[in-house]
């Protein structure tokens, strides 16, 4: 990055500015468009104004899912372990999917387990930062988020994994099982050395589950 003592501050000033004034403009066109009492009497405000301006809110969400996919392009495909993502594939076959949903239930459950575990990692990330911070100060950057902004982020991730905790705590557990499943996998399969035996069964579980879910890791190595 090209003079990030002066380019990330600029960034996020302007990309913070700018989603407040777009919010509060989305907000006012709420109001503008169906009025007071029908924005509090409405469950779903979005929806009812769409019917009024079917013409400029799907512009407005391919705009908000261009910026979303921007910044997921940037960080999710650099935590890419040797190239597990060239996995999964688009592809016509759609017996994957109906085992995905079948086991899931409906696409609510999905956002409850994939929500706690998105802002619990993130909260533990921003809390790592504020642990290096003390762990080791006599580091330079070039730029430093002022401390109150990764601790007061924290606090608001723990808050949101709170709630949902409170909220839905059945799917919430079922969503903590299936992170915390990757704990003796990891300690099985990475921190300590596999038993032949251990080898061939998970060389069959890994097998079977490329039948099931029709994938594979490519043969020709391009990453």
């Amino acid at each position: 990055l090209v003079r990030p003592e002066r380019n990330i501050p600029l960034a996020v000033i302007v990309s913070v500015i700018t989603v407040i004034v777009g919010y509060m403009l989305t907000n006012i066109s709420y109001y503008t468009a169906l009025g007071t009492q029908d924005v509090l009497a409405s469950p779903a405000v979005a929806v009812v104004t769409c019917t009024n301006l079917i013409s400029v809110v799907p512009v407005l969400v391919a705009l908000s899912c261009f910026g979303t996919m921007n910044g997921g392009i940037l960080t999710f495909s650099r935590s890419d372990p040797q190239g597990l993502i060239s996995v999964f594939h688009l592809h016509n076959a759609q017996f994957p999917l109906v085992t995905a949903m079948v086991c899931i239930g409906d696409i609510y459950h999905l956002l409850n387990f994939f929500s706690f575990s998105r802002w619990l990692f993130i909260g533990l990330a921003t809390l790592g930062l504020i642990v290096h911070r003390y762990r080791h100060p006599e580091l330079q950057s070039p730029f430093k988020v002022p401390l109150f902004v990764p601790v007061s982020f924290t606090i608001i991730c723990l808050f949101t994994v709170a709630m949902s905790i409170y909220s839905d705590p059945v799917n919430i557990s079922i969503g903590c099982t299936m992170v915390l499943s990757g704990f003796p996998v990891y300690y099985l399969v990475i921190h300590r050395k596999m038993s032949n035996r251990c080898h061939r069964l998970l060389y069959y579980l890994t097998h079977k589950l490329q039948l099931l879910l029709e994938v594979v890791q490519q043969e020709i190595k391009t990453y």
